[in-house]
């Protein structure tokens, strides 16, 4: 069983990036990464990957795989989190996680990675651009939040 569980866990994960390419990408990572919307981070690393930056063109297919929703929460959430405490950071992610599970999104990508594999996640809204603050902000609410 350890065996299964060991293989299940190789397969399902991903390698984390050692502190070395860390490093390596951090003035890359400080130029594309320094704004406060996500809009502008696509729009710096779309120009830096039409000037050549290998790094910016995989960073940006990276990105533009994933949930606009899930993009514009977590940026939101670094922002909001960056002068609380553990304990208002893990109420707030409390809070975004029941958010989260009255979203199609949660369970398209359930679907998506986990149950049909097919890495092909069809997210609701599909743009960056139909979403707005509001629908932003409503991840941070604590109504019907009590549990």
């Amino acid at each position: 069983m350890d065996q299964d569980l060991n293989a299940f866990f190789a397969s399902n994960t991903t390698k984390s990036a050692n502190i070395a390419e860390l490093k390596a990408n951090q003035d890359d990572i400080s130029h594309h990464f320094q704004y406060d919307t996500i809009e502008e981070i696509v729009t710096s690393l779309e120009d830096g990957a039409a000037n050549g930056n290998e790094w910016a063109v995989l960073a940006l297919e990276s990105i533009l795989l994933k949930s606009p929703t899930s993009l514009k929460v977590t940026l939101q959430q670094l922002i909001n989190g960056k002068d609380k405490s553990l304990e208002e950071c893990l109420e707030m992610e409390k809070n975004m996680a029941i958010h989260f599970m009255d979203t199609p999104d949660f369970y398209e990508g359930v679907r998506a990675v986990l149950v049909d594999k097919d890495g092909s996640p069809k997210w609701h809204p599909d743009k960056l651009e139909a979403l707005t603050r509001a629908d932003i902000e409503r991840y941070f609410s604590t109504s019907n939040t009590d549990t």
